[in-house]
């Protein structure tokens, strides 16, 4: 494997350059997996069925049209259908598996191995493979074949399970388990490559997604360990350091002010110094936050902006979907990329290179991997 680091434009992308990946993965989970890994220089081959992956026509799909979300979740991948129900697909599949780093699939148990492809078939023709499973509920336990999304994920967790019983949870979107699953799968296949590197040797990883947002939602830990819920509740919109406004334009600011200097700051900022003392009021603060919002209805937003910005009080504005891309930090961190994201780190002082488009290849044209 080589690593190159150096691109054209003082840009970078190649931290994982000579790395092989397999995408057996479909939907949201396992593709944004492995588009972390591609997106720092990984040559991935998304492995499709032969009707392809269903979320080429979820969310925002055109009539004969591949959806924007699966063309930027697959960005710089090349796309290969397989019917791994047949010999001729099961074949090609184990030549490509034999010359890959990793492979990532994501159905629910039991698939691969009645597929013939599991860890034990792929780890005797390629030793050195690492192997992730990235399933809704993990390899073993009584839900480990149930069905489920992100919204049932994020159910079992607790992340809907609301402080009120009576009020309805709040929808989480963009999808906080997909993602927490396809990171947590994307660090684990890191931490994987590094033991290889140290010892030798495949690994067999089990990701599961419901555990990647049992995990995220931290207050679960603070739950367990006996803490009074009581005192974080400023999370949860009921402290008035901690929350969003409406502007008299019907425009949205967020506050952030959770210590005191910050806190401090804001009210002075706002000619409110009788404030200060009632930041910890019992929550929920409901006259305090009735008070900050009646201050923030009386001007439009760009009052508040041209007062507040360059105060030291965590306060930020909400901008419309169309201009987050236009915010002045995206812009000096050149995370932009047209109407799509670079990988959100820089490396050696430089921003990552403009991610590729994803590419349609067939079993004839896997030029590249050795073997095939």
């Amino acid at each position: 494997m080589t690593h190159d680091t150096k691109t054209a434009a003082g840009q970078y992308n190649g931290l994982l350059s000579g790395l092989k990946v397999l995408d057996l993965s479909q939907f949201i989970p396992g593709p944004y997996a492995t588009r972390l890994l591609c997106d720092q220089g990984a040559e991935v081959i998304k492995v499709e069925p032969p009707q392809g992956d269903p979320m080429r026509a979820l969310l925002y799909a055109g009539e004969d049209a591949l959806s924007p979300v699966y063309c930027a979740i697959n960005r710089g991948k090349r796309i290969l259908c397989l019917d791994l129900k047949s010999n001729a697909g099961k074949q090609t599949f184990t030549a490509l598996a034999r010359d890959a780093d990793v492979l990532l699939e994501s159905f629910r148990p039991g698939v691969m191995t009645r597929l013939g492809l599991d860890w034990p078939a792929l780890s005797a023709v390629n030793p050195a493979l690492i192997y992730c499973s990235l399933s809704g509920y993990g390899q073993q336990g009584r839900y480990r074949g149930k069905v489920g999304h992100d919204i049932n994920y994020c159910a079992a967790a607790g992340l809907y399970s609301p402080a009120q019983p009576q009020a309805k949870p709040a929808f989480a979107f963009p999808p906080i388990a997909d993602h927490a699953g396809a990171l947590l799968a994307a660090n684990t296949i890191l931490s994987a490559l590094v033991a290889q590197s140290r010892h030798g040797g495949g690994r067999y990883l089990d990701v599961s997604i419901y555990e990647s947002v049992l995990a995220f939602r931290y207050l679960s830990n603070l739950r367990a360990a006996g803490a009074d819920i009581g005192h974080v509740d400023f999370l949860g919109g009921n402290a008035a350091c901690y929350n969003i406004y409406t502007t008299a334009d019907n425009r949205f600011v967020t506050l952030g002010a959770v210590e005191s200097k910050f806190w401090r700051a804001f009210c002075e900022a706002m000619g409110e110094r009788d404030w200060i003392d009632r930041q910890h009021d019992p929550f929920p603060q409901r006259d305090l936050i009735a008070e900050v919002q009646t201050r923030f209805g009386e001007a439009p937003l760009e009052h508040w902006n041209a007062r507040l910005l360059e105060v030291e009080c965590c306060y930020e504005p909400v901008p419309p979907d169309h201009q987050v891309l236009q915010h002045p930090q995206t812009v000096d961190r050149q995370l932009a990329s047209g109407h799509d994201i670079r990988y959100p780190a820089w490396v050696d002082g430089r921003p990552a290179a403009a991610p590729g488009p994803l590419e349609h290849l067939d079993s004839t044209a896997l030029t590249g991997w050795r073997g095939v």
